[in-house]
């Protein structure tokens, strides 16, 4: 399945993923793997610092440590694919047509609670929200838009309440 994608530079993002050949709305493009851990023994990551360890997000207190060429999937505030999680299984969704040599792009919001940090959106997007903090952190008005456009595709435990408080409240610095 990786096959439809390959890694690249981007002009303001570091790396990106790309599509090798077109790509159709709804087709899986690639699968998200990796060791799954929680919050409690985050720290046993191999990689030195947080922004090396390439985590996707999947409950509260849990994350796959991504080591597939999806983690080089960039942000924008108005993506071309979205993550599809069905545990123990992420796959990478086309939400439109994707063409070949276009980059692909995720909603971090979507997935991420807030607990990977903030950073300075470079999406440059219409509807660009400037600041990505995760999705705990945004308005309602704006969590209501993304249940609505995205809700096949947000989290299922962010749509929850949130079970142990104590997990947001981790030092998850190394």
């Amino acid at each position: 399945m990786v096959t439809k994608i390959y890694v690249k530079k981007t002009k303001n993002r570091g790396k990106g993923i790309f599509a090798k050949k077109y790509i159709k709305k709804g087709e899986t493009i690639a699968t998200v793997k990796g060791k799954i851990f929680t919050i409690k023994n985050l720290k046993d990551v191999k990689a030195k610092r947080l922004d090396d360890n390439y985590l996707h997000q999947i409950d509260w207190n849990k994350f796959i440590n991504n080591e597939t060429i999806t983690k080089f999937t960039n942000h924008s505030c108005e993506p071309n694919a979205m993550v599809k999680e069905k545990l123990p299984t992420c796959r990478l969704m086309a939400l439109k047509n994707i063409k070949k040599g276009e980059e692909i792009t995720v909603d971090y919001d979507t997935f991420d609670s807030g607990l990977l940090g903030t950073f300075k959106c470079k999406c440059k997007s219409k509807n660009c929200r400037k600041i990505i903090k995760g999705y705990k952190y945004l308005p309602e008005k704006l969590r209501k838009e993304l249940k609505k456009k995205y809700r096949a595709y947000i989290a299922k435990y962010l749509l929850k309440p949130q079970k142990n408080s104590n997990a947001i409240m981790c030092d998850i610095q190394s």
